[in-house]
């Protein structure tokens, strides 16, 4: 499928799902903002602290702890397109599909994949990045796989498809600058027609490898 289809078939994914996803988006939001936002309170009366090395492995602590959130948050629309159902519950249970440090490893080692190829250029870590894109879906499908094998698998799923990824996250932009202009609060529905786009995507994918498998055989 082409963005567009993919963008047709998201949105046919949310009907009856966008006050849901609204809601789903501002609770994520609370729970990766809240304790940023509780520490930064809590160390108001000492404004040296940011100046320390403490205060940097803080936030970052902060940061590595939420990770597996951003997952689950992705994950539930890939919950959504095959169950016709977003559920605020996923944000929470999604773990049931792998543990809470699978989650924290699978960020961590994409993150240094990708840096290190940005080493090279900012064009190789980008076009590394949309390789290992499907390997937390793929992840949540096989969870037998480790994190590694996860990324491998989605490099060989994204041969060929890089560009039609890059495509699709593009044709975004303009719905991006437009909820610039609503405060932020077009973000709510945005986002939630950005993830279940990016679900259809790694389910076309799956499709199209399944076809392409009982050609071969």
């Amino acid at each position: 499928m082409n963005s567009k289809q993919i963008k047709q078939q998201s949105l046919q994914s949310l009907k009856g799902n966008w006050g849901i996803g609204a809601l789903f988006t501002f609770i994520y939001f609370l729970i990766s903002s809240v304790p940023t936002v509780v520490a930064e309170m809590v160390l108001i009366p000492y404004p040296e602290w940011e100046e320390t090395l403490s205060y940097a492995v803080i936030n970052l602590a902060i940061a590595i702890i939420l990770l597996p959130f951003a997952i689950t948050f992705m994950l539930a629309y890939l919950t959504m397109v095959r169950d016709s159902k977003l559920r605020i519950g996923e944000l929470f249970t999604g773990f049931k599909y792998f543990s809470f440090f699978r989650a924290i490893g699978i960020s961590i080692l994409q993150s240094i994949y990708i840096f290190f190829w940005t080493l090279l250029l900012i064009i190789p870590g980008i076009i590394k990045g949309m390789a290992y894109s499907q390997a937390v879906y793929i992840l949540r499908d096989h969870p037998e796989l480790s994190v590694n094998q996860a990324i491998t698998e989605s490099r060989k799923m994204m041969h060929g498809h890089k560009w039609r990824y890059f495509v699709l996250n593009l044709s975004f932009i303009g719905w991006a600058i437009l909820g610039i202009f609503t405060l932020g609060i077009g973000y709510l529905w945005l986002s939630s027609y950005f993830l279940t786009a990016h679900a259809h995507f790694y389910e076309d994918l799956k499709t199209s490898q399944a076809k392409e498998k009982q050609a071969i055989v």
